[in-house]
C-alpha cells in the first residue's frame, strides 16, 4: 500500500457536568405521585453563590409553566 498524506481523524472531547432538577407533586392524602416536572442544564462553576440559586428559581418557574398538565 502506498504511503498516505491523509491526517488521522481528529477527536475532540468536551467534558461538562449536567444537573437535573425534579419537581414532584404528590396527592396529600395518598402520597402518590400526581405530576413530575424536570429541567436539565449544564452546571457552571461559579464563585457567586447567588447565581446557582437564581438559575434554580428560573428552572422551577419554567417547570411550573407546564403545570397543571393539559388533558
Amino acid at each position: 500500500m502506498p504511503p498516505s498524506n491523509a491526517m488521522p481523524p481528529l477527536k475532540m472531547v468536551h467534558e461538562y457536568t449536567e444537573g437535573t432538577l425534579i419537581l414532584d407533586v404528590l396527592d396529600a392524602a395518598t402520597k402518590s405521585l400526581v405530576w413530575r416536572g424536570t429541567a436539565q442544564a449544564e452546571v457552571l462553576p461559579s464563585v457567586d453563590v447567588s447565581t446557582p440559586q437564581a438559575r434554580i428559581r428560573e428552572a422551577v418557574r419554567r417547570i411550573l409553566e407546564r403545570f397543571p398538565p393539559k388533558a
